[in-house]
């Protein structure tokens, strides 16, 4: 790592957290908090300057969210879902666009 120039950066539990409450709002992502590791360094990297905001970075998010369902859940909780049954389907999404 450091003969090619490379730098590691630790995280905490709460920023890797954080970051896979991202993934999941901002993108979708349903990833495991290991899987969320990565965006949590870019931030604290972008954050100390070691990295510029307007570059262009490549995160792998690996490990999906039912490695870990107990964080998921905790992760997801602010985004709530609700069971439509199969017959209110086509009623709710007119609903919906008609918004």
């Amino acid at each position: 790592m450091r003969r090619s120039g490379g730098q590691g950066i630790g995280v905490s539990d709460d920023e890797v957290f954080e970051a896979q409450r991202l993934l999941i709002r901002l993108e979708g992502i349903y990833c495991e908090p290991a899987g969320a590791a990565a965006l949590a360094g870019l931030r604290r990297a972008v954050s100390a300057h070691f990295v510029q905001p307007e570059a262009t970075v490549v995160c792998l998010v690996t490990g999906h969210g039912f490695k870990d369902p107990e964080s998921i859940a905790q992760a997801a909780a602010p985004f709530p879902a609700e069971l439509i049954e199969e017959d209110a389907l086509e009623g709710r999404l007119l609903d919906v666009l008609a918004r």
